[in-house]
């Protein structure tokens, strides 16, 4: 269990690899806490490595990293056609609390506007999304694909997500999981 101030310090931390690439150094930390002590920063970051959410190396500058797990690629999705299961030992890392027993990994082939082809969308299984999640959706027999869900009175509007198409209302879709990350491969 985190104390409030260690989950905001661990919050800080995620945020700021995110969005930087590299870890923020102690003093960075400490300002924007507004703390004067490098040392009080410290203790946060054992704290927070002893219970496992991050790892740090004393003297070593930006050593923070966050844990990560790997997951295989379960399948390819693309555009109106069923999920094609791919028997590889490709896998790829992701943060560890994006991991559950519920979770798949699926390579998408095609562009869904701001999902782009090579993307890599992190889907965690479930039958009850929320209105406007993108999920994995089963339309007909065989038509698997990305759409954006909303729920209506007497119908579910599944929504493409690149706008081009027609909404479509759907009685009863199987609905495979919903999209929680998507992660792109920058070479």
């Amino acid at each position: 269990m985190l104390t409030k101030r260690q989950k905001q310090v661990l919050d800080y931390i995620t945020q700021f690899i995110q969005h930087n690439g590299y870890a923020p150094c102690l003093r960075e930390i400490a300002y924007n806490f507004g703390l004067s002590s490098a040392s009080t920063v410290w203790e946060h970051i054992r704290n927070l490595e002893s219970k496992g959410y991050i790892y740090a190396e004393k003297g070593i500058p930006r050593s923070i990293s966050l844990p990560s797990g790997n997951l295989r690629i379960s399948g390819i999705i693309s555009k109106g056609k069923p999920i094609e299961t791919i028997p590889s030992k490709e896998s790829i890392s992701f943060p560890l609390d994006w991991l559950n027993e519920n979770t798949l990994v699926l390579r998408v082939k095609g562009n869904f506007n701001s999902i782009k082809d090579g993307d890599y969308i992190i889907v965690e299984r479930q039958s009850a999304p929320q209105n406007s999640d993108i999920v994995v959706v089963l339309i007909g027999d065989k038509c698997v694909t990305l759409k954006k869900y909303h729920r209506q009175s007497g119908c579910i509007i599944l929504q493409p997500i690149n706008g081009k198409k027609k909404p479509i209302c759907a009685k009863d879709p199987v609905i495979w999981g919903v999209v929680k990350a998507v992660l792109r491969i920058i070479p």
